[in-house]
């Protein structure tokens, strides 16, 4: 049976993310899609339990080096499950032992600093769009007193 769950993560929580979807596979719910980046679809299979990893791309998933970087991927044994935006989900049998997409600290750094540029260019546009809601709040709720 299937299961859609409507849960948001912030940019920056790709890891509470990963907690919680690992926690969902303890529980015998195991990722089948994500859409939107907050709508997910689990199946339930307590057969097996997964290791779920996500990680941020350089490039769209489309892009010919990020369908490279994913086969790479899939020939180590994980298992491609979806993306949002560069966003990919991931996820290796547990029983095949440890999950890590990161074999170095260089590799976890620029990881990072992937989500943070994309941040950085993120939080002024949403800075503007708040300030732009409170003076629309403003302006029309003066006309609502002529």
């Amino acid at each position: 049976m299937r299961h859609t769950v409507y849960k948001i993560f912030l940019l920056w929580q790709h890891e509470e993310e990963e907690k919680w979807l690992n926690e969902m596979s303890a529980k015998g719910l195991q990722l089948v899609t994500v859409s939107w980046g907050m709508w997910y679809t689990f199946e339930e299979d307590e057969s097996c339990e997964y290791t779920y990893r996500l990680e941020f791309l350089e490039n769209l998933p489309s892009n010919y080096k990020s369908i490279q970087y994913i086969r790479f991927l899939e020939e180590t044994g994980a298992e491609y499950i979806g993306s949002w935006i560069r966003w990919i989900y991931l996820r290796k049998k547990a029983a095949d032992g440890g999950f890590e997409i990161y074999s170095d600290i260089q590799s976890k750094i620029r990881h990072y600093n992937r989500i943070r540029t994309l941040t950085a260019v993120l939080l002024p546009l949403n800075i503007g769009n708040f300030f732009n809601m409170i003076h629309l709040f403003i302006k029309y709720d003066n006309i609502s007193d002529i």
